[in-house]
């Protein structure tokens, strides 16, 4: 999700999240780095869809049109499993595993209003496919639709009341829990240092957004092309990724604008003088026109209390030179 709070017709609403109003994005990440493959850019309902299928079930299928027929394995929550998913994705030779909701339209009835004791599983196979349909009960009914498991059973130390107690636990779980979470993984590397900057057009936001997914990407493929790191390394983070990158950016940078180029000492021309003096043959007077950088201050590096340059409207007449009126810099020029 990407923040915006200003006018757009289809930004999203997700009251239980971090990010409540934005742009939603719908991610396809590998389990164990986090790098995004793909990604889509939710609009809002199409309107010339097939209202039989539900938005999980588009939205998978779409991130997934390039990685079929490779005999990959795609983990998704319940938000998006669904028996029909399972069984296309299988056609495919891309396997699923993920959790399911007994709501489902495909999700066997018999199995849904079964009763399940703690520690225990059944399990669903359909006879025409290698659907694996289970329902196991931890401490609520958990529901588990696979095609790369067939739902064995292995016995797991677990800590009740302080006490280490052996469940049986379906392997598909097992599999879930740790294959599941390479969108948490982009999400929580967006979440440090994040580079954007606010304004009011939606663009802006999504143009940043996916910025960030670019730089998180690169940093992904930096630690695994330099495997193992080097020992001065190991504790390179995505913030020092993100300074090095930005220094390189901006390595013999040109803005392409043209320097203004010094105002030509012949052209200037004092408005009236204020002292003759103060040096001899040397009148400070104020100059014409807008103020200039004291020669003297920034020769020593003086600056303001806001970290500028000084600048002054007075100076040598004689030697064209624009000084300090009050200060030792009218002096001190014309000493050295």
């Amino acid at each position: 999700m990407i923040h915006y709070d200003g006018h757009l017709s289809w930004k999203q609403y997700l009251p239980k999240k971090p990010i409540k109003w934005g742009i939603k994005l719908w991610c396809l990440c590998d389990s164990r780095t986090g790098y995004c493959v793909a990604f889509i850019v939710y609009t809002g309902a199409a309107g010339n869809g097939d209202v039989t299928l539900d938005l999980g079930y588009k939205v998978v299928m779409k991130l997934m049109t390039k990685y079929l027929l490779r005999h990959h394995h795609v983990y998704a929550d319940n938000y998006f499993t669904s028996v029909h998913l399972a069984e296309d994705l299988l056609q495919a030779d891309t396997y699923m595993c993920g959790t399911t909701r007994s709501t489902r339209k495909e999700f066997p009835k018999t199995l849904a209003l079964a009763y399940v004791p703690q520690g225990q599983s059944v399990k669903w196979t359909r006879e025409d496919s290698s659907v694996m349909v289970c329902k196991w009960h931890d401490k609520r009914d958990i529901c588990m639709i696979a095609t790369n498991n067939a739902g064995d059973d292995e016995d797991v130390q677990v800590r009740r009341n302080r006490q280490q107690v052996v469940l049986s636990t379906p392997t598909c779980v097992r599999d879930y829990n740790q294959m599941m979470g390479g969108v948490d993984r982009l999400d929580q590397y967006w979440s440090y240092y994040n580079v954007g900057r606010s304004g009011r057009r939606w663009w802006k936001y999504l143009f940043w957004g996916i910025f960030n997914i670019g730089v998180i990407n690169a940093f992904i493929l930096w630690k695994l092309a330099n495997q193992p790191l080097p020992r001065n390394k190991r504790k390179f983070a995505l913030k020092a990724f993100k300074l090095k990158l930005v220094h390189s950016f901006m390595d013999n940078f040109d803005s392409g604008r043209a320097i203004r180029a010094p105002p030509a000492v012949e052209k200037l021309v004092a408005a009236y003088t204020v002292s003759d003096d103060i040096i001899q043959d040397h009148p400070l007077v104020r100059f014409e026109g807008r103020k200039r950088v004291c020669q003297m201050c920034a020769h020593h590096k003086r600056k303001t209390s806001a970290g500028r340059f000084v600048e002054t409207s007075f100076g040598c007449l004689k030697c064209k030179a624009y000084l300090c009126k009050v200060g030792i810099c009218f002096r001190q020029f014309h000493a050295e």
